[in-house]
């Protein structure tokens, strides 16, 4: 299929299949957004004339059982997608699908497919019919029309490379629980012309950066506001989406002039784009975070990374949202190749610096493809980081590390984690664990840390309890107290 195709998808009323597709999360994970890439998917299969169904466990964590989807909805294909943090989830899923459902075709892609489609570390992997490479807007019509049972899965690869502006709106409402969304993702543009060592995006969406209309994005959010809530939380989740400032800044303004009047957060900016004129767009669409990757305060370190930009641009850009009193959030990665426990306390000094709403300290994992896994095959070990997530956890017990250096083992990387989260107050020591942390304590000799900690982990706590009140208040006062209540319920029952 060509990308321009999909602007006008011909309707198939023969061969009318049953689609179920799931998403499962890794099991701490803490989020309540939708997966558009499946609801993209979805759309594509529907105007095609395919009856669909999402289940999507990072919308609603507590999910009736797969089965009774199954058993009720009676797919005849399934598929689901893969992060390399989800495979052990996705494992059992596969386990169960073979054993309960064997004449189901299964289809597996996302990002852990194209990074690792010749070793998926999958132990139900040969019950697996298809696995999907690259970017499957273009080839999920034929495999889902073609699908059947094979004696081994074959590659689908896409060959072509997608037109963003092609692309479908995306379709929520074909996911179970698809009312309770309150996070909209939307994609501006896809791509990064960057290579971070540490990143596989150039190996998921190519380094080639594409864009798409503003009008286009615009149509979208007015299409969401309409048909799913007034009430939402626009999430931009570009891996890169000022690359082209002007169509952005063009993007802003028609979000203004529209009177969209949801809140807009943008999840990833580089430094070197943050300016006056970024912040008082921000300003006025009502965004008042922005958060900056920072990755390594330590120049030794951080000229490793080949992030394109510098040290001095990325204080510059937190000293500006600290002159017009944004919030920030800044992202760190513990143990990239030179990293030690003495260079940590760069990261530290800056926390403390300027002082932003929210810190993320992230495990380093070396992805396939990334060149910190070749850095670190070459210089340390690599470990299975199969079942792991560069993203920050729900809990402060740190992730084991996937790997280690001769100056940076793996137990002083993992004291390296409870030394960021002691020095910046981080969230999720929270005073109800007390007893958890005080064996930390014990076991990494962090007593004054601890002491340091306890004090201003404590008036934390209050004033983060407080603002939890306030969102709420404010959310009953603009969906009703009945609807809150039901909504809250639903969250937590999953039916």
């Amino acid at each position: 299929m060509r990308s321009k195709e999909l602007r006008n998808i011909k309707l198939n009323k023969k061969k009318v299949k049953r689609v179920l597709f799931i998403n499962l999360r890794k099991t701490s994970a803490g989020v309540n957004t939708p997966h558009m890439g499946l609801a993209i998917l979805a759309t594509i299969l529907k105007k095609r004339g395919h009856d669909i169904l999402v289940i999507d466990q990072q919308l609603i964590h507590n999910l009736p059982p797969i089965n009774s989807f199954i058993d009720k909805f009676k797919p005849d294909v399934i598929g689901v997608s893969i992060y390399t943090a989800n495979v052990p989830e996705v494992d059992h899923l596969i386990g169960i699908i073979e054993k309960e459902y064997p004449s189901i075709p299964l289809i597996v892609g996302g990002p852990h497919g194209t990074l690792y489609y010749d070793n998926m570390h999958l132990k139900n992997e040969k019950f697996i019919d298809y696995i999907l490479i690259g970017e499957a807007e273009l080839t999920i019509i034929s495999t889902i029309e073609k699908a059947k049972k094979e004696k081994r899965f074959k590659l689908i690869k896409t060959k072509e490379i997608v037109d963003i502006n092609d692309l479908p709106f995306p379709d929520y409402k074909v996911f179970y629980g698809w009312k309770n969304i309150r996070a909209y993702p939307i994609m501006t543009s896809r791509g990064c012309p960057y290579r971070c060592s540490f990143c596989p995006v150039a190996s998921l969406s190519t380094r080639k950066w594409r864009s798409r209309d503003p009008e286009k994005c615009i149509e979208e959010l007015e299409l969401a506001k309409k048909e799913l809530s007034p009430h939402l939380r626009v999430l931009v989740q570009d891996d890169n989406p000022l690359v082209d400032k002007k169509r952005f800044y063009h993007f802003l303004k028609m979000y203004i002039n529209k009177k969209i009047n949801m809140r807009i957060d943008v999840l990833n900016i580089r430094a070197d784009s943050i300016n006056e004129k970024l912040i008082s767009f921000f300003k006025k669409i009502g965004c008042d975070s922005i958060g900056v990757g920072v990755e390594h305060a330590h120049p030794k370190v951080f000229e490793k990374i080949n992030k394109g930009e510098t040290l001095e641009q990325i204080e510059k850009a937190a000293a500006l949202l600290k002159k017009h009193k944004m919030l920030g959030s800044f992202s760190f990665i513990i143990g990239l190749p030179g990293d030690n426990l003495e260079r940590i306390k760069e990261n530290i000094k800056l926390v403390k610096k300027f002082k932003p709403d929210s810190v993320y300290w992230n495990m380093l994992v070396p992805y396939e493809k990334t060149q910190v896994r070749k850095w670190f095959l070459e210089h340390g070990k690599v470990y299975n980081e199969i079942g792991h997530t560069s993203l920050v956890d729900t809990d402060f017990i740190c992730d084991e590390p996937c790997v280690e250096s001769p100056d940076f083992t793996k137990e002083e990387r993992k004291k390296a984690h409870y030394l960021y989260l002691f020095g910046t107050i981080d969230d999720r020591l929270k005073i109800i664990k007390i007893f958890r942390i005080l064996k930390i304590v014990k076991k990494y000799n962090l007593y004054r840390e601890f002491i340091y900690w306890f004090p201003r982990g404590l008036i934390k706590s209050l004033k983060r309890k407080i603002e939890l009140i306030k969102k709420a208040h404010s959310y009953s006062h603009r969906e009703g107290l009945i609807k809150t209540i039901k909504r809250a319920l639903f969250l937590v029952r999953g039916k």
